[in-house]
């Protein structure tokens, strides 16, 4: 982690979700970064496109952000009812304290 105020870097945060994709066997996903607001999941593309300006923020901010947009890949919920949050609430337990 860098020595700065515990801030997140591009390369922490692209291994991040690398590490989450490969623990999920989610084959042909990918993360990418993206200017526009907010970070989104492209199922039909396999990509997550996450918003440049989460880096160099706090780490778990980044990292729940990831998680966000995975626990999408999981629903057909497009907005964010009860599947989706059961999803998601499995993705924290499981990857935030990596």
């Amino acid at each position: 982690m860098a020595n700065n105020m515990g801030a997140i870097t591009q390369a922490e945060i692209e291994k991040f979700a690398a590490l989450v994709i490969r623990e999920l066997n989610l084959d042909g996903w990918r993360m990418e970064w993206t200017r526009a607001s907010p970070s989104i999941c492209e199922k039909n593309r396999q990509i997550i496109f996450i918003d440049k300006t989460w880096i160099g923020r706090y780490p778990w901010e980044a990292k729940e952000v990831v998680l966000h947009e995975v626990a999408h890949i999981f629903t057909d919920d497009k907005f964010h009812g009860l599947g989706f949050y059961r999803e998601y609430i499995e993705l924290l337990e499981k990857f935030m304290a990596i």
